[in-house]
């Protein structure tokens, strides 16, 4: 009876071992060396029982204890732990392990069964990355709440102003009115250009261009530009730039007047009224070549909580959900600024305290420029008088009637002669018909029947002379640096944005005409 029982038991043991969905083994307490697994944990292994089978465990269950045991080294009865082995082929395997000691054929031993916790991790994983997605979706989703009310304010004030301007007689409304449409078209641009350059950060093509720039200068206009919005709060602008010595650096004017501007910006928007601001530039290390400069805006405004600076450089977020309705912005400008500075090479940062103000400092390195001689400057003077362009005539591709009416207008005080045409196909054909009576062609990019990169090939096809010479300049409101390479890649010689800009536009055509520069200034 004892036998059968014996067998019966012996059975059911085999029958777990082969069958249990967990490794099993069983390792001499002494040597530490394997003396049998079960199917699972050879299954686990990815290897062969006979090749595992009086190895040493650390080769495979407990890789960085080879010298140490938690069972015998301390003594324990039971060790639970989430460790990793290596699979026969050294990939590493995330395990649930337990170990027990035991007495087997008159030693001690040590019983291991360990659970393949993988496809949990992979779980895990997955759910952390779901997480985060969701959040950045709930968080670009409240941008976009925010933005469209946002956008909304400025045009219906555009649409009401116009509306009602077009109802009035008296002159003084009619220029309230238009001065409103004007400072509030200006508003939605400055949103629409955060959203496009926080759209080329994420897309990776945000590009600097690096040229020589004069730092006192772009100092000096980030001032002025705000100063007017300052003393319209009664709030003190105190600014000084403090360099070793009067030079030009290397860099991209452009974007450090924007992290310039930006800063000034938010300074002056949560700064009570009657408060100050101060806005300092130093040189605080001087290199053979370069400099490291500080920018520091420090304000006497509302100031953060830590949880809010921890918020405050990433997209689509702001340090406090109310700002928008309170202060109005899109939320974009310091995580368009610190990717600014990044890619300078620099740091920004922010101190800050409850209702005790907000410092914002950054340091970048800027090469020094080489000098040039004075005999060698050209002088860029901004278009300051009414050039006389009034024998220079330009051929206007363009579709939209009330884009070539507002270039006419614009235009209108210089004499340019324009010639238009409503599309890419009739402005191939009015060159075509007398190709020496245009002297730069200014072409859309987006028109029916043909479009600007098309109408410019086919331009620089034809068997005419002045096909391969005459200047041609987009307008378009594609101004990402592809939109601009496609142009020039197509055939064209420079590139305008839109909204059409008078002086740019003037600039560009004077350059590519051969105005002298006292005519244009």
């Amino acid at each position: 009876m004892e036998s059968v029982l014996m067998q019966e038991a012996l059975e059911r043991f085999e029958t777990i071992w082969a069958n249990v969905e967990c490794g099993v083994s069983i390792i001499d307490a002494e040597t530490r060396e394997i003396v049998d697994i079960n199917p699972e944990a050879v299954r686990m292994f990815e290897g062969d029982k006979a090749d595992i089978v009086g190895q040493r465990c650390h080769k495979f269950i407990c890789p960085a204890e080879e010298h140490s045991c938690p069972i015998m080294d301390k003594n324990q009865v039971v060790d639970r732990s989430e460790r990793t082995f290596i699979k026969a082929n050294g990939e590493m395997l995330p395990i649930i392990k337990s170990v027990a000691k035991i007495s087997y054929k008159g030693r001690t031993m040590l019983l291991e069964s360990f659970i393949d916790i993988s496809n949990l991790k992979n779980a895990e994983e997955q759910l952390r990355l779901l997480s985060i997605t969701e959040r950045a979706n709930q968080a670009k989703s409240d941008f976009l709440s925010r933005m469209s009310h946002e956008m909304r304010t400025p045009l219906t004030a555009i649409i009401g102003m116009a509306k009602i301007a077009e109802t009035t007689d008296d002159t003084d409304r009619l220029k309230y009115c238009l001065s409103t449409i004007g400072h509030s078209a200006t508003h939605l641009s400055g949103i629409i250009n955060d959203i496009l350059d926080m759209s080329k950060i994420e897309a990776g093509k945000f590009e600097l261009y690096i040229a020589v720039l004069d730092l006192e200068e772009a100092f000096n206009n980030a001032c002025n530009l705000l100063r007017g919005q300052a003393e319209e709060k009664g709030i003190k602008l105190d600014a000084s730039i403090d360099l070793k010595a009067k030079r030009d650096y290397l860099g991209d004017e452009l974007r450090l007047s924007q992290v310039m501007t930006n800063l000034l910006s938010n300074a002056v928007k949560f700064t009570p009224e009657n408060e100050s601001i101060s806005f300092v530039v130093e040189e605080v290390e001087q290199k053979d070549n370069s400099s490291v400069l500080r920018f520091t805006v420090a304000d006497t405004g509302i100031g953060m909580t830590e949880e809010q600076r921890s918020r405050l450089f990433k997209a689509f977020e702001q340090a406090d959900t109310s700002i928008t309705r309170r202060f109005g912005g899109t939320g974009l400008g310091l995580a368009i600024s610190k990717s600014i500075i990044d890619m300078m090479g620099g740091r920004i940062w922010v101190e800050s305290e409850i209702d005790k103000g907000s410092t914002f400092s950054f340091e970048i390195e800027l090469e020094h420029a080489c000098p040039v001689p004075l005999n060698t400057l050209r002088d860029e003077r901004a278009v300051s008088e009414v050039p006389d362009l009034s024998h220079i005539t330009v051929l206007l591709a363009e579709d939209t009637e009330i884009n070539r009416e507002i270039f006419i207008v614009l235009l209108e005080s210089t004499g340019l002669n324009i010639v238009t045409a409503e599309n890419g196909l009739k402005a191939v054909e009015k060159f075509m018909q007398n190709p020496d009576s245009y002297d730069i062609i200014i072409m859309d990019v987006h028109m029916p029947e043909m479009n600007g990169l098309e109408a410019t090939k086919a331009i620089r096809a034809m068997d005419l002379d002045r096909a391969k010479t005459v200047p041609i300049i987009a307008m378009t409101a594609d101004v990402f640096r592809e939109d601009i390479d496609k142009c020039l890649a197509c055939g064209m010689n420079d590139h305008l944005g839109k909204p059409i800009d008078y002086s740019a536009v003037v600039e560009k055509i004077s350059t590519y005409a051969g105005v002298p520069c006292d005519t244009v200034a």
